[in-house]
């Protein structure tokens, strides 16, 4: 059985965003415009993580260096925009 977090670590771990902080973030929408039945496991892999599930499946997403990273795995697969 997995052992719970006690919640002052569960609170600690967690950083609120303030609202200029919120307005500073840039979105990102990014849809599948290739098939994935040529990609490696590691760029399935990263189109799953992204949450793009088929071909013009669209997502939008904040955009932090884990998630530009996993979108320049697959550069060749989908298209992106900025939202925001």
């Amino acid at each position: 059985m997995p052992t719970r977090w006690p919640a002052y670590v569960v609170l600690k771990w967690t950083k609120s965003l303030t609202d200029k902080e919120e307005e500073n973030m840039e979105v990102w929408k990014i849809t599948q415009i290739k098939s994935s039945n040529a990609a490696s496991k590691r760029q399935l892999a990263s189109l799953a993580s992204l949450g793009i599930r088929r071909m013009n499946h669209s997502v939008e997403k904040e955009i932090t260096p884990v998630i530009r990273g996993m979108v320049e795995k697959v550069r060749h697969l989908v298209s992106v925009e900025e939202v925001k």
